[in-house]
């Protein structure tokens, strides 16, 4: 196993193509070898081994498949597997382990994924210039030649013509791969712009395009790195890319790529406005077409290109994003124009581990696979994972799931919106909505309910013979309701429901930690939307003295708020002397027109720092009588600064929503 002296005495002739991923399987006899050129070569292949002669898939955290064998047969084998793409990622948060250090080894690893780089210090596939050079270190105050003209705030786009620019990141990457010995197969420095999309307008920069500028640094940069590292006799492979982004992604005439005998310059070509309901070849993507065409020429000597693709709509993630139809096609073609490396932007901001409820655990699958090989069957591939990802609910989920690619097909082919070349795109997010009901109907929403239904009905047996594999199904079901339930509730209303299955829709979201779009951060935000109502009050110091949290309906608000007032009692309690709360005149009340009114009355000898209140409608803080600043020593001899001799405080005002916190901050 692996490249050991053991395999180097037995006269087998290792092949010297295999690069970081590939392997051989070869047994004879009672000899066997699974070795590749790199460790990780030699592991895809202990893998791809067990896969194929000891009937063992894996298919995601927790689900692999393993068939029995009663006897293992050697026989001739002589297997040699090299991937279609030299690295291949998929950027979810279970998938993130050598990009934001918080994945899952074990499932990158199994799934045969990994970056363009071996380490634990790589900072990613785009921006990575702001570890070398950022607004913190070098304020525009200061070096406001360095960044891009006009000077942006929120951006972090450098001036590539400026020589100390340039210098800065030449010296910066020397230390970084000083500070990092154990990479050792190859080290990424990624130059382009920021998502603001401002490149540089100054006199020097105006007179070429912005990638011709990022590409004339990066060759700058690397032809000095390469001198530096035959001058120390230092062996590393390191590639300075091109972000092909946004204003970037045209592609320069006029200038080739650096290319030296360890360090190259390529590019990332990252078509973010790519309508990927249809595949690249379509004639709706023909100038993304021809914009990869061309950077494909530009890396082929270096062999250094790499795609950034997406498969997410950033502010509408609960609508299934539509990319399922054009996935492989899109491999294929990156695979003949020679991409050597993909990396498939996906979800990162929630808290769970599974990103949203919209397929992306098969979505991982799938894209593992035909990131290996993109002539794997699909079907094959669809079937083989919902039997072991699902179990006896199989066919009742792929039910919803083929309901689902064709209601997208046939919106593809009904809406002219969705044929335009940067329409299902995250970056359309602001000027197209996907949560409209001519996108999803009803009684199409309905019926995959009742998918869901029939596959929660098709594992109750399993609660008498096997719990632990009935609640590990029940939640990848529920998981997935969750965003058909969501949209029900956000296109028709959340009345469709009855009062306990929002709450349970709530707890489900709360849960599984997936939101429906990247404005959320907690499940509270999205209240409103699903007919919850959550009314919180923090009294100083949760961790000290407590606090009160209430989750209910508009119906049995009241009674609920009105009980939060002795939280309020119980925590002067427990202060310093000098604090006094008057509970009989503080009150949630409701007025006549069925909005909310909070009236919290209290006498205080300490400051009150402020006083916040959101909700979805206008609430007035106002403070009833004004105090001056005193002080107050306490029973035990610490000084209170205070606002004077007390007062009471008045919060008044109409939520118009369902959502209203306040919190006291002393």
């Amino acid at each position: 196993i692996g490249n050991t002296t053991l395999l180097s005495g037995s006269g087998y002739g290792m092949p010297t193509d295999l690069g970081t991923s590939g392997y051989v399987i070869k047994a004879k006899g009672l000899s066997l070898v699974i070795a590749g050129e790199t460790d990780l070569g030699t592991l895809y292949g202990a893998y791809e081994y067990a896969r194929r002669f000891l009937g063992y898939e894996y298919y995601s955290i927790g689900v692999v498949s393993i068939s029995a064998k009663d006897e293992l047969t050697l026989g001739n084998i002589e297997i040699k597997d090299i991937p279609s793409f030299e690295s291949r990622m998929i950027c979810y948060n279970a998938m993130m382990y050598d990009y934001l250090g918080n994945g899952d080894r074990e499932n990158v690893d199994q799934l045969r994924l990994n970056y363009p780089v071996i380490g634990k210090d790589f900072n990613g596939m785009a921006h990575t210039t702001e570890e070398y050079i950022s607004r913190k270190n070098y304020p525009v105050s200061s070096y406001s030649d360095y960044w891009a003209t006009p000077s942006n705030p929120n951006s972090y786009t450098l001036c590539y013509s400026n020589a100390n620019v340039r210098n800065l990141l030449l010296e910066g990457l020397k230390k970084k791969l000083a500070e990092n010995p154990e990479v050792k197969e190859e080290y990424l420095l990624v130059l382009g712009g920021s998502d603001t999309d401002d490149p540089c307008g100054c006199n020097n920069c105006k007179t070429h395009s912005a990638s011709y500028n990022a590409i004339a640094c990066a060759n700058y940069v690397a032809e000095g790195l390469q001198t530096y590292l035959t001058e120390q006799n230092i062996t590393r492979r390191v590639i300075i890319a091109v972000s092909a982004y946004k204003s970037f992604a045209e592609v320069p005439s006029g200038i080739t790529l650096y290319g030296g005998s360890t360090v190259k310059v390529g590019a990332v070509w990252t078509p973010i406005y790519m309508n990927y309901g249809a595949p690249i070849t379509d004639t709706v993507n023909s100038a993304y077409k021809a914009q990869l065409d061309g950077w494909a020429n530009l890396c082929q000597t270096n062999k250094s290109l790499m795609v950034y693709d997406y498969c997410v709509n950033w502010a509408y993630s609960y609508a299934n994003f539509d990319d399922f139809r054009s996935l492989q096609e899109n491999l294929k073609y990156y695979k003949q124009k020679g991409v050597n490396y993909v990396f498939s932007q996906g979800l990162t901001w929630t808290m769970g581990r599974t990103p949203s409820a919209c397929f992306y655990d098969w979505r991982n699958y799938l894209q593992s696979k035909l990131m290996w090989n993109t002539e794997e069957n699909v079907n094959e591939l669809k079937a083989s994972f919902f039997a072991a990802y699902y179990g006896e609910a199989a066919n009742a989920m792929l039910n919803y799931y083929d309901g689902l690619t064709a209601l997208y097909a046939a919106n593809y082919n009904n809406y002219s919106e969705l044929r335009t070349g940067d329409a299902t795109n995250e970056a359309i997010a602001a000027r197209l909505n996907m949560y409209q009901s001519k996108y999803f109907p009803e009684a199409t929403l309905n019926t995959w309910l009742g998918y869901i239904d029939n596959a929660y009905t098709a594992i109750e047996g399993l609660k008498n013979t096997d719990v632990t594999k009935y609640n590990k199904i029940r939640n990848r079901i529920c998981l997935e309701s969750v965003s058909v339930r969501y949209l029900v509730a956000k296109i028709y209303g959340y009345d469709k429901f009855t009062e306990a299955q929002r709450f349970e829709l709530y707890d489900d979201i709360t849960k599984f930690g997936c939101y429906p779009n990247e404005t959320c951060t907690d499940a509270s935000s999205i209240m409103n939307d699903i007919g919850i109502a959550k009314y919180t009050i923090a009294i100083l110091t949760e961790t000290e003295y407590g606090s009160g949290e209430y989750e209910t309906t508009t119906e049995e608000v009241y009674a609920a708020l009105n009980a939060s007032v002795n939280i309020l009692e119980k925590a002067y309690a427990n202060v310093p002397d000098g604090y006094r709360f008057d509970s009989d005149n503080s009150m949630w009340e409701g007025t006549n027109n069925g909005s909310l009114v909070l009236t919290l009355k209290y006498t205080v000898l300490a400051p009150v720092n402020r006083v916040d209140f959101e909700s979805d409608g206008d609430m007035d803080y106002i403070k009833s009588s004004q105090m001056t600043d005193v002080e107050r020593v306490a029973n035990d001899g610490t000084v209170i600064p205070a606002h004077g001799n007390g007062g009471s405080y008045l919060l008044k005002g109409t939520p118009t929503g369902n959502r209203a916190t306040f919190t006291i901050h002393f």
